[in-house]
């Protein structure tokens, strides 16, 4: 979609006489930050004759699925966006195949059964966490969790492992943000990321701590202002 996007802003821009050059300043957070990674690894591998990347900064993402996220997010810590969990496990079902061996019910634990009921785009994020136990995995069968911790080859782990982005090299420059007090999404995912990307030849990999304590909520605005300033340093006028 980004890409498509990018196409019709050069459309739009050629129509009302609207100067561009050809740099790409891309940037994202949390989820978002993910998909900047996404989008760059797509533009670099299938669009990189049509588009060039001069920066890149993703923030504060989960780029290590299946490896620290996992932990984080189903370990035995607490933890404040439980929704995440049925989130992601119903919408990979209709994307990979395999997961649809496992029923709901061999998934989710009783009362949680039903949860699925409740992402019909009627409820909130916070009305549908309220629902849910603060640490995540209480919600899961025991057969299905201990299977999804202990095997790299279950469904969902492979799944989670497809969308991974940190064993890749980049070609345009990216520089990580991260905040150390994120509870949400490890700071872990940014550091893993930064080192196996930054240890292959011929890349340029910057990371930032942007606060030490800030949590993953709060670390938004500064990372947003730092990400604009260090984009506006690198602008040429067109």
């Amino acid at each position: 979609a980004s890409v498509e996007v990018s196409r019709a802003t050069r459309e739009l821009c050629k129509k009302y006489d609207i100067n561009l050059n050809d740099d790409v300043f891309i940037f994202g957070y949390s989820q978002g930050g993910h998909a900047t990674l996404a989008l760059q690894k797509l533009i670099e591998n299938k669009h990189s004759e049509e588009f060039t990347i001069k920066y890149s900064i993703p923030m504060s993402g989960p780029y290590d699925l299946s490896g620290v996220q996992k932990e984080r997010s189903l370990g035995m810590d607490e933890y404040s966006a439980s929704f995440y969990i049925p989130y992601i496990l119903l919408s990979y079902r209709t994307l990979y195949p395999n997961l649809n061996t496992y029923s709901v019910d061999e998934m989710f634990a009783s009362p949680y059964r039903s949860i699925a009921e409740y992402f019909n785009g009627q409820y909130r994020a916070d009305q549908i966490n309220a629902l849910l136990p603060n640490i995540p995995n209480k919600m899961l069968n025991s057969d299905f969790y201990e299977s999804v911790m202990s095997n790299s080859k279950h469904p969902l782990s492979l799944a989670l492992a497809e969308n991974d982005l940190t064993d890749w090299a980049p070609s345009s420059p990216i520089h990580f943000y991260y905040c150390g007090g994120d509870k949400l999404v490890s700071p872990l995912n940014s550091k893993i990321a930064h080192q196996k990307m930054s240890a292959l030849d011929g890349t340029q990999v910057d990371i930032t701590e942007i606060h030490p304590t800030l949590d993953h909520q709060e670390c938004f605005i500064p990372s947003f202002v730092k990400a604009l300033q260090t984009f506006i340093s690198k602008t040429v006028t067109c």
